[in-house]
């Protein structure tokens, strides 16, 4: 029996998300404290857990965290560090022990009724989001096409013919919490960018998966001026 060659997909259907995506992690934080308690971790513990994923949520809704700003993030950190160690060897001043026991004072529990409620809040929108980003933002890539549609009409086209593309990820917390990063559709030889997608969940299984489709047809050198001619255009 021979085998079969596995064909390449004609098409790939995508959705590219609001920031609203990145809410997902408060609301699985409800079961995931539930998880701990039955480990037997305590609500200090699992209030500064909570604390910290509202703070990522947050940085992650709010701010675009390139590599060079998380490594000079990173480089404050060490340095703040470093400078507390020395005021407490030169000076005595131990400002870390200070800051710890601030923060132990506050005593800082985790309310599993406010994580529920507050959870089923964004898990309602979080929902809405879901289904109407499907009807009004679906993008379809053919080898020939580009195609984005909204509420099951296409809105906007993109030039026949192959292209090439590259993926970017300008926010590594949303690399962190969906592997999401941006899509960049260049002309076939490369020289013009003709698009920018944004917020793609799992991108390097997506561009993957594109890269196939986009494979699958060679340009031709009509369809490359034709291409060219829209990009100018």
């Amino acid at each position: 029996m021979t085998k079969k060659n596995k064909q390449p997909p004609r098409s790939i259907r995508l959705v590219n998300y609001p920031k609203l995506f990145f809410v997902w992690p408060l609301i699985a934080a409800p079961a995931l404290m539930m998880l701990l308690e039955y480990m037997g971790v305590s609500s200090l513990v699992q209030g500064w857990i909570y604390i910290v994923l509202v703070s990522l949520v947050i940085l992650t809704l709010g701010v675009d965290l390139d590599r060079t700003s998380g490594f000079v993030l990173l480089l404050i950190v060490v340095t703040g560090g470093l400078i507390t160690r020395m005021l407490h060897s030169e000076f005595s001043l131990d400002v870390f022990g200070f800051i710890t026991n601030y923060f132990t004072a506050l005593d800082v529990r985790y309310d599993p009724n406010f994580g529920v409620a507050l959870g089923t809040l964004l898990l309602a929108l979080f929902v809405w989001m879901f289904f109407w980003t499907r009807i009004h933002n679906r993008w379809e890539i053919t080898p020939f096409e580009f195609k984005h549609s909204s509420f099951g009409v296409v809105d906007h086209s993109l030039a026949r013919g192959a292209k090439a593309i590259k993926a970017s990820y300008p926010d590594i917390l949303e690399v962190l919490f969906g592997l999401c990063g941006s899509l960049h559709v260049y002309s076939a030889n490369g020289d013009k960018e003709l698009m920018t997608i944004n917020n793609i969940p799992f991108l390097p299984f997506v561009k993957k998966r594109i890269s196939a489709v986009l494979a699958s047809a060679q340009p031709s050198a009509a369809s490359r001026d034709d291409e060219e001619a829209v990009a100018n255009g």
